[in-house]
């Protein structure tokens, strides 16, 4: 595909990586790297506008701080700008490749719960990459299992969680609940 074909597939696609740092022009500004994917879709400057601070307001930033400049932004405050981008084109999928692996617990907890609610307000699905399969099994409804680039185990997450049947996915799962426990022994609290 090409031109046309792809400009209005990537309107229905977006993407949020795991680090919003690289991910975002750091000479730009908030309202430049909200605004750029509907330059490219070819939306006017006053509309840009209007989208720009609907979506701060979505993810929880002041619009009072859309001509502020990426690099003013905290970790967690940059991910919510990386989300309020990929919002722009109210896309019908996102894709969070590690999305949430260089933030703070409590972050990471502030992030999932706004993408939960975004994802009730404007009826997207996700695409969610991960290691961590206890993040993965409070987002998804299916988890898809990997290893070596081939799908080896692809159920409903209540069931793979409870009964898997493939070896990476018994790692995974025992991966999660190392880290469960590992937690709870820092913070006192039961698993």
């Amino acid at each position: 595909m090409g031109g046309r074909e792809l400009l209005a597939i990537r309107k229905n696609i977006q993407l949020i990586f795991q680090d919003a740092v690289t991910s975002l022009n750091p000479r730009f500004s908030a309202a430049e790297a909200i605004e750029e994917p509907l330059r490219i879709q070819g939306c006017d400057r006053s509309e840009r506008r209007h989208v720009a601070e609907s979506v701060m307001k979505e993810v929880a930033l002041s619009c009072s701080w859309l001509d502020r400049p990426i690099m003013h932004f905290s970790g967690g405050q940059r991910q919510r700008l990386a989300i309020a981008r990929a919002l722009t084109t109210r896309p019908k999928l996102l894709i969070l490749d590690e999305a949430f692996t260089g933030l703070d617990l409590s972050t990471q907890a502030q992030i999932v719960n706004l993408l939960l609610e975004l994802q009730t307000a404007h009826a997207f699905g996700y695409l969610l990459i991960s290691h961590d399969l206890g993040l993965v099994a409070g987002m998804a409804d299916t988890v898809a299992v990997m290893a070596h680039g081939r799908l080896v185990e692809n159920r409903p997450t209540r069931e793979l969680i409870a009964n898997p049947q493939q070896e990476e996915t018994k790692k995974l799962i025992a991966s999660t609940r190392r880290a469960e426990s590992a937690l709870a022994l820092r913070t006192g609290a039961s698993v």
